[in-house]
């Protein structure tokens, strides 16, 4: 299994009142397995925070 992956970042947040809610979201680039079977990462991360 490699231990380096690249991957394209794609990002959206929204600010209400004193709240921001984002959502990051990313592709992997490269096969991180080296078989018959490929594995590429993606990932979906969801964020809350405060303005001060």
């Amino acid at each position: 299994m490699r231990r380096f992956d690249l991957a394209w970042d794609i990002r959206a947040a929204v600010i209400i009142d004193r709240f921001r809610v984002d959502i990051t979201g990313a592709f992997g680039m490269l096969d991180v397995i080296k078989t018959d079977v490929k594995m590429h990462e993606y990932r979906v991360s969801v964020g809350l925070g405060y303005v001060f």
